[in-house]
């Protein structure tokens, strides 16, 4: 189980001059809304740059015209959402309903990333223990075998 390198949050709205447009434009018109775009560039866009700063890792922020085709076919239809880089790919650290429920709050988002990020590390943790317990069984069970082999003989 690969630990997470990187934090990537991806936006539900398109970069540039074009994607600020069609943004403002359906948040007037139709009242859609980004809650990444609320937690970083709206009231609380202050306070989102002391809460990053204190993240254990980097996080980096992209919009759905900036993903890669990989980040793309992770996120089609999820945004807007957190993801974690690994070595083998991406998980899913924020889905879109945890971020709506910290309401534009960068401390609730900022805690929120940190017990994900905990929650991953526990993980990993679990993960290599039970691969040493196993390792251990198997190595002990086989040696066990060749003890009784050597009493029966």
């Amino acid at each position: 189980m690969p630990g997470i390198t990187k934090l990537i949050g991806i936006y539900d709205a398109d970069g540039g001059i074009f994607g600020e447009i069609k943004y403002f434009a359906g948040k007037i018109f139709s009242n859609k809304h980004c809650s990444l775009c609320d937690i970083t560039h709206g009231k609380s866009k202050n306070e989102w740059a002391q809460c990053e700063k204190r993240l254990p890792i980097t996080i980096d922020f992209i919009h759905l015209n900036e993903r890669n085709s990989a980040i793309e076919k992770y996120t089609k239809g999820v945004t807007p959402c957190v993801i974690g880089k690994t070595a083998t790919g991406y998980v899913t650290l924020v889905n879109k309903n945890e971020m709506n429920e910290c309401g534009g709050n960068a401390k609730k988002f900022e805690a929120l990333i940190r017990q994900k990020l905990q929650n991953q590390f526990l993980a990993i943790v679990n993960y290599n223990l039970m691969m040493i317990v196993l390792v251990v069984f198997k190595y002990f069970h086989s040696l066990s075998w060749e003890l009784t082999t050597l009493l029966l003989v």
